[in-house]
């Protein structure tokens, strides 16, 4: 395919729900987002879009002025077709596009609290069920991939051997199940084929079997024989570090006083920092990328309305 960059994992139908009747409740190491019981509560804004790993990121790459084009599995319905409305409008390729007549596409409903706190209710539907069968391998012929969570060790194991053997780029930004897979020797991960490992702080100690600060010292917690070129590390508000070439970078996050919500802000991140490696920029501008992509995307309700269009 004539495209710079394909993204591989999920699309949803993303439905916002945001109202002050949501309250943050603390109980014991935790938090609660509560509601009245058996009550109907006025909710103050709403929206509904598309989201998911593979097409937040095939829009932000697009508006970065890149050809991108999006492998995801979706129903042949009503959440379907605005997945795919959404992509052409913001001039994505579509044409690898899975859909189903018997799956349904993934749902999430997220409520946000007034504050921007929020809670996902998900139905993975359709974004669980690709399978290598369902990709023409020959069509990724990109300059880049980028991988978000799918549930799918083959898929992963595959996309990952054939991205090294075609000398494309790979940018990898997996979740909670992806990692357990791997821990448990499901999922067989070359690690090496990695150009950029995209995970938070909760996901890095799950990956390193421990707490860690987020200083000049964890790259010490890495302890894998091999090793992604970069190891993006985020903590929210609190910065992250990037683990690159044995060399540790810390980064702070601005303070965006005006944040809404936070969903999409970690693939706006991913896609920012891609971004300035696919035009050859040095890691301190990637880093900068990252941070401006996610703070622009957390000022709006939805994962997408934010994305940026140029960078500074």
């Amino acid at each position: 395919m004539n495209v710079d960059v394909i993204t591989v994992g999920s699309a949803t139908l993303d439905v916002f729900l945001k109202s002050n009747q949501f309250w943050v409740v603390p109980l014991e190491h935790e938090y609660m987002l509560c509601q009245k019981f058996n009550q109907k509560i006025d909710v103050g804004e709403a929206e509904i879009s598309s989201g998911g790993g593979a097409t937040n990121t095939a829009v932000g790459f697009a508006r970065a002025g890149f050809r991108s084009a999006c492998i995801s599995e979706i129903g042949k319905d009503f959440s379907g077709d605005i997945v795919i409305q959404d992509l052409l409008r913001e001039h994505v390729d579509t044409s690898m596009l899975i859909t189903e007549k018997s799956e349904r596409t993934a749902l999430a409903v997220l409520l946000i609290a007034e504050r921007g706190e929020r809670t996902a209710l998900v139905y993975r539907g359709a974004s669980r069920m690709l399978t290598v069968e369902d990709i023409i391998w020959p069509n990724i012929q990109s300059k880049w991939v980028h991988l978000s969570s799918i549930g799918n060790t083959e898929v992963i194991q595959r996309l990952m051997k054939h991205c090294r053997d075609h000398a494309i780029g790979l940018s990898w930004n997996p979740g909670m199940w992806e990692l357990e897979a791997f821990l448990e020797k499901r999922l067989i991960v070359d690690w090496s084929a990695v150009d950029a490992l995209f995970v938070n702080k909760e996901e890095f100690e799950k990956l390193v079997g421990r707490s860690v600060i987020l200083d000049t010292s964890v790259a010490q917690s890495w302890t894998w024989q091999s090793s992604p070129k970069h190891i993006v590390v985020t903590d929210g508000k609190n910065g992250g570090v990037v683990i690159s070439g044995g060399r540790t970078t810390v980064f702070e996050v601005d303070d965006v006083q005006d944040t809404i919500q936070e969903t999409g802000a970690g693939d706006a991140f991913a896609c920012g920092f891609v971004c300035a490696m696919l035009r050859n920029q040095p890691l301190e501008v990637s880093i900068r990328w990252g941070k401006q992509e996610s703070a622009s995307v957390v000022k709006q309700i939805g994962a997408k309305k934010g994305l940026l269009s140029r960078f500074s």
